[in-house]
């Protein structure tokens, strides 16, 4: 679990993510290589209520940095929601499914 804290109309600073899977069953993690995925991010009130916030490589809330390496960044952006704890999904699809 990763707790990311944002205050209304204030800038939220650049965050970075590597996206790894264990391959062996073990705590061993390897990158996952994203180059051309898509990428979704959603912030929500509660898992099973509609987002508050989208963010996608699009709309320019996202970038994946270093596809091989599986690094993404959701980018510095200012966050204009209603103060609350939110839970955020980040789903990424690749183009071979």
């Amino acid at each position: 679990m990763i707790n990311l804290k944002a205050y209304r109309n204030d800038t939220f600073e650049e965050v970075e993510f590597t996206v790894k899977r264990s391959t062996d069953g073990n705590v061993t993690r390897n990158p996952i290589d994203i180059t051309g995925a898509t990428l979704l991010l959603e912030v929500k009130k509660k898992k099973s209520t509609p987002s508050v916030l989208t963010m996608t490589i699009a709309n320019d809330k996202l970038e994946i940095v270093d596809g091989p390496g599986g690094v993404l960044i959701i980018k510095e952006q200012i966050i204009d929601i209603p103060g609350d704890i939110y839970y955020f999904d980040l789903q990424i699809s690749f183009t071979d499914n």
